[in-house]
């Protein structure tokens, strides 16, 4: 198992949301934790 420290993964800014929600979720910020510690685009919840 690989061990990450979250604070050194970099912040995802944008979203694919349809226009109409966007300005709900302007400025959220993501971290892809599974794509740091390396599962696959599969396994990853949005």
């Amino acid at each position: 198992m690989t061990i990450i420290d979250p604070s050194q993964v970099p912040n995802r800014k944008g979203s694919n949301y349809p226009d109409r929600f966007k300005s709900v979720v302007a400025g959220r910020e993501k971290k892809r934790l599974g794509e740091a510690v390396g599962f696959p685009i599969l396994l990853r919840t949005y």
